[in-house]
């Protein structure tokens, strides 16, 4: 159970700098946060939006980000699992 543990722990210490790292290459470039009647999608609905941007010639995966306006829920809105090109 130890060994299980500790394996399980350096992965994710490994993985976490890694996953960071990535984060940081984006730019939020635009950012529609109440969104009642100025842009419509193409379902036909007004709804939140933001734009991401990626300056560098390397993919970028969105999966396991996420975004939040709240300190105690750092995990409340998901990225779709994406990459921006």
């Amino acid at each position: 159970m130890q060994t299980t543990r500790f394996i399980l722990l350096v992965t994710i210490l490994l993985i976490w700098p890694y996953k960071s790292a990535r984060a940081e290459n984006v730019i939020i470039s635009e950012i529609m946060a109440d969104n009642d009647d100025i842009l419509q999608d193409g379902h036909g609905n007004y709804s939140d939006w933001i734009e991401i941007h990626n300056p560098h010639s390397i993919n970028i995966d969105l999966t396991g980000f996420f975004l939040t306006d709240s300190r105690s829920d750092l995990r409340k809105w998901n990225f779709p699992n994406k990459t921006i090109i």
